[in-house]
């Protein structure tokens, strides 16, 4: 079976619309499935949505604020050059949003102990890969269903391949891995423990290393491996 790869650009594009369409070029150029990004409509709130420290607010406005106009030229410029869009949402209201957008949801390792939030994307008739933290497991599998795909995820910037447990993929019959690994084989490896579905973070070479995300993602050459691997590994299983 073929792996489904997703390339999270995350806050590397750093809010500059050009450089959000070089990083859907390099996502294709890298042999992705599908670009993902991130959106909201409020950052602040998100910060109360998840009661934590108030300095997140900027963070999530920097990063995942933006026009909604924006999203939509994302998604024509994915389809242009042929990749799929996609796009993670943080707010109920905003769900609907970017309903017309996508062909599925991803929902984050933060928002996946809201079984509410998660069930509210169910009714789109569309899949919803939803990353998982080892807590939320059990609360997750009580109440998964067929359009209910679950990604092992540790939340950890960066997390080294000994922090990351594949072995849960078997263990608990996950659907694949929510990668924050930034060594390009943890594509090929996560496939052989099991996964049918792989993220992973990527960046430009321009990125600089200030940028929130840049530990955990992967340069435009490793993104290329990271897939050629996946897809070696495939043929050799």
């Amino acid at each position: 079976m073929r792996a489904l790869t997703i390339a999270e650009p995350g806050m590397t594009w750093d809010r500059n619309i050009d450089n959000a369409l070089r990083m859907i070029n390099l996502a294709k150029q890298g042999g992705a499935d599908i670009c993902k990004f991130q959106w909201t409509s409020s950052g602040k709130k998100i910060q109360e949505r998840r009661k934590v420290d108030p300095k997140y607010t900027a963070i999530y406005e920097r990063g995942v604020q933006y026009p909604l106009e924006w999203l939509q030229i994302f998604k024509g410029h994915c389809d242009s050059v042929g990749i799929e869009f996609a796009c993670t949402a943080y707010l109920p209201e905003d769900i609907e949003v970017i309903a017309p957008l996508v062909n599925r949801f991803k929902v984050s390792a933060y928002e996946s102990n809201d079984q509410e939030f998660v069930r509210q994307h169910l009714q789109y008739a569309k899949d919803v890969i939803v990353s998982i933290n080892p807590d939320y497991l059990p609360l997750m599998r009580s109440s998964r269903s067929k359009q209910i795909k679950l990604l092992h995820c540790v939340s950890k910037y960066p997390t080294e391949m000994k922090e990351l447990g594949l072995s849960r993929i078997v263990d608990y019959d996950l659907d694949g891995l929510s990668s924050h690994c930034p060594d390009w084989r943890i594509g090929g490896i996560a496939v052989a423990a099991g996964a049918q579905i792989l993220e992973v973070h990527f960046r430009d070479f321009t990125t600089p290393n200030t940028n929130p995300d840049y530990g955990h993602s992967l340069n435009p050459e490793e993104l290329s491996n990271c897939v050629r691997y996946v897809r070696e590994v495939e043929a050799a299983l």
